[in-house]
């Protein structure tokens, strides 16, 4: 399994745990503030470098402690793998990550695929949530996508930084140039992926044709809004709209401001699923993207899923309990304990329980 064991001393609401993950499938179960979402955030953290809930990581230090220590021992295409993390008050965090006995960059390591509460909710929020899943996604898929996103951003950081400050009209025109450049290049990138995507949309609704369970999807589609007018290249849209930008301070076209839309029919899907529907669909799209993830990142995926049982009603928590089982990939999901679990879905019982 890509997690064995981890490590947590002074993290969040942790003073020191020693837990047990050498399992396909995970149950951790703990009332609100037993420490479920600090787990799951110390987990991403070791694997990707990210807190999922602040930038500020000396929040994520516990009490009057002077810093936190975080440790994962599993496996990574068959060898060993190995990460531990420290942070200490006054000194940026440590990450270091080892496959057998060589250092190995993050992007070398399993992918951490996060589902939190507020992406459940992807289809009715803001187009954050949506470029966020995308794009998390993306880099794994993409060659070299993250690197250009990464110059895209930079580009724009730039451009606006010339709208705010009512540059001249020359030195605005080279970054005009340089975000035009950057930004073919990550389009084609976000188009390449949005294909993929639409052919596991493709694939729901073909499941939904064979499985009554999931006839809701019988006319599921999705589409693609590129951040600027289909009509008009991203030069003509950056002419067209250069009094605007300077009103506003900002870019307001580009792959940036790229959206994806989920419908039924010729209606969003929001208007016509209900919530439990939404959530589903949402989680299933996740799960069918692990073929694609595995094909494209070798490392693999683990699937951390937090408060599943909160956001999923008895209609339709039996049904994403058995996509979980049947997922290549080792999945740590949390739930809320208090609960009847194992009356809630028996399907429970078939995953290793942990309790917090």
């Amino acid at each position: 399994m890509p997690v064995g064991r981890v490590y947590l001393k002074n993290f969040r609401n942790f003073t020191e745990a020693d837990l047990n993950f050498s399992y396909k499938n995970t149950i951790v179960l703990g009332k609100n503030g037993s420490g479920k979402t600090s787990l799951i955030e110390a987990l991403n953290l070791l694997l990707s470098g990210k807190s999922l809930r602040t930038s500020d990581l000396k929040e994520c230090i516990k009490d009057v402690k002077n810093g936190f220590q975080l440790y994962l021992e599993g496996k990574a295409n068959k060898e060993d793998l190995k990460i531990k993390s420290e942070k200490l008050r006054n000194k940026r965090i440590t990450i270091q990550r080892k496959i057998g006995n060589s250092p190995v960059k993050k992007e070398n390591v399993p992918m951490g695929q996060l589902i939190l509460a507020q992406d459940l909710r992807m289809l009715e929020g803001e187009p954050d949530i949506r470029r966020n899943f995308f794009n998390s996604n993306m880099f794994h898929v993409e060659q070299n996508s993250l690197v250009s996103h990464n110059l895209y951003k930079k580009s724009l950081v730039q451009r606006n930084m010339s709208l705010k400050r009512k540059s001249s009209k020359e030195e605005l025109n080279i970054w005009t140039e340089k975000l035009i450049e950057e930004g073919e290049v990550l389009a084609q990138k976000q188009r390449s992926f949005f294909e993929k995507v639409k052919g596991v949309i493709i694939e729901l609704r073909s499941e939904a044709d064979k499985n009554k369970e999931l006839y809701f999807l019988e006319n599921l589609n999705v589409s693609f809004q590129k951040g600027w007018p289909d009509s008009t290249s991203l030069r003509d849209a950056y002419s067209n709209l250069i009094v605007r930008d300077r009103a506003l301070g900002y870019s307001s076209a580009g792959p940036h401001r790229f959206d994806i839309r989920f419908g039924i029919g010729n209606k969003l899907a929001k208007s016509i699923l209900s919530r439990g529907q939404q959530k589903l669909l949402i989680l299933l799209i996740f799960f069918r993207l692990e073929e694609i993830i595995i094909e494209n990142h070798r490392e693999g995926v683990i699937y951390l899923i937090d408060d599943l049982t909160a956001e999923l009603d008895d209609v339709n928590l039996p049904y994403a309990l058995k996509e979980i089982k049947k997922l290549k990939s080792q999945s740590i999901v949390t739930v809320i304990s208090g609960k009847n679990i194992a009356k809630s879905s028996p399907l429970f019982k078939e995953f290793k329980q942990i309790n917090l």
